[in-house]
């Protein structure tokens, strides 16, 4: 599998269309990114990580515009907490609509996790791409990659390396991953403590 630099974008880009894996700098942690889209492909991440079946896979988007095709936003809430909160390290868990643009879906309960990073690199491929489906970049149970190394140390077999197409090297990566909350049943729920503060959504909401 081969290092790339964020600066070759449109090679990125080109390895993303064909449907493979690849592993991403983001502002948290690295993580195994596919294309939402395209058939097959949250299934190679699941592969590739061999990660249960049952723990879901959140999606990274370019801004606020692309969740509207992905999931229900009729909470006022949702509106301003992603103009005050996004870009950052925190996902929102909606309730998907019927109909989206998604190739693949595995939630059982119809729920999926939504965040736009703040990471111009990211938003950049998901503006092109549409939403990508994203988990942190290790197998199932192991410490999250920070590093570019950390990636190619952690899936050299030549298995991995069917499904992993590229490694993007972003340098270290090594922050808190992101605060997770559900607000589906109108009572604001911590679902993961991070770096966004459970306050600092309250405020938020007032």
């Amino acid at each position: 599998m081969k290092l790339y630099s964020p600066k070759e974008f449109s090679a990125i880009l080109d390895i993303l269309k064909e449907g493979s894996v690849v592993a991403i700098p983001t502002d948290t942690v690295y993580g195994l990114a596919v294309v939402s889209s395209l058939p097959g492909c949250l299934e190679k991440l699941y592969l590739l990580k061999n990660r249960p079946r049952e723990v879901s896979i959140a999606l990274l988007v370019a801004d606020s515009s692309q969740v509207n095709e992905i999931a229900d936003l009729n909470d006022p809430r949702l509106n301003r907490i992603m103009e005050q909160l996004w870009p950052g390290p925190l996902t929102l868990v909606l309730d998907k609509l019927p109909e989206t643009k998604l190739a693949d879906f595995y939630g059982d309960d119809g729920s999926i996790g939504i965040r736009c990073p703040d990471n111009d690199f990211v938003r950049s491929l998901a503006s092109e791409l549409g939403p990508l489906f994203t988990t942190s970049a290790n197998r199932h149970g192991l410490p999250p990659a920070t590093s570019a190394k950390e990636v190619l140390d952690q899936f050299e077999s030549e298995k991995s390396g069917e499904l992993l197409g590229a490694v993007v090297d972003g340098g270290i990566c090594n922050n808190t991953p992101s605060t997770v909350i559900d607000l589906r049943k109108g009572d604001l729920k911590l679902l993961r403590e991070g770096p966004v503060s459970i306050d600092l959504v309250t405020q938020c909401l007032k």
